[in-house]
């Protein structure tokens, strides 16, 4: 009896010991509450500056203020895959409006301007129909909104059905616990990036990143360095 007692205690201690550790991890990213409701939510919480120093995606120097840099989809020969099929485009430079088409087409299908430059980085998120898993898309950058000039165009791709299903549902899942824990935005952002950043997925990262609509301070912070360090990686 007295050795049941004994193991009772201690799986009961290490229970309290876990959640403590939990709670610790969780406190800065707005978790807290969530630990709490289910101790097994949060097993490893990664913090916006680890996933930023994972990004390694080398870059050339581009040289000084004013020239273009694409952050989203990434400016590679090979075209990168995302798993977003509607994205969030980030780059920084003077262009202020962006189209898409598919690959080998001419035909540009959706394109929209800036109402506000950034003052270090632009975002226009894409709202047409979700874009087809398995095909090859190019962001085209323009000089301004009435222009056919096309400055740069980039290729990307979408994950395959196949390889994007398995993450939806995870992901889906993960959002769903984290919204009925009461988790704030950037929290909900900050777990996403952390799943995608764990199955390779650094355009998906930063475009969880980039998409809180109230970022706190650090993150502010952080989306700013992470631009200079891919855009500008000598300095």
């Amino acid at each position: 009896m007295q050795q049941h007692q004994r193991e009772g205690f201690a799986w009961q201690a290490g229970q309290w010991l876990l959640g403590v550790l939990l709670l610790t991890i969780a406190g800065s990213t707005g978790l807290a509450q969530s630990s709490v409701a289910s101790p097994g939510l949060v097993v490893r919480q990664v913090s916006w500056s680890d996933l930023f120093s994972l990004l390694k995606r080398p870059r050339k120097n581009l040289g000084g203020k004013g020239d273009l840099c694409l952050l989203v989809p990434a400016a590679t020969t090979q075209p990168e895959a995302m798993w977003h099929d509607r994205p969030l485009f980030v780059w920084q430079g003077l262009e202020q409006t962006i189209g898409l088409r598919q690959s080998g087409s001419e035909t540009v299908f959706w394109r929209r301007s800036l109402s506000q430059p950034g003052t270090v980085v632009n975002q226009i998120q894409y709202t047409g129909v979700a874009l087809q898993p398995g095909k090859t898309y190019e962001l085209l950058l323009f000089s301004d909104p009435m222009a056919t000039h096309l400055v740069r165009s980039q290729p990307f791709t979408i994950m395959p059905a196949g390889d994007r299903a398995p993450l939806t549902t995870a992901l889906q899942a993960l959002t769903t616990k984290l919204k009925q824990a009461g988790a704030s935005e950037e929290a909900i952002a900050q777990q996403r990036a952390q799943y995608f950043s764990e199955h390779e997925r650094n355009l998906d990262v930063l475009q969880e990143a980039y998409a809180v609509k109230q970022p706190s301070v650090t993150l502010k912070q952080l989306t700013t360095e992470v631009a200079t360090q891919i855009c500008y990686p000598s300095r």
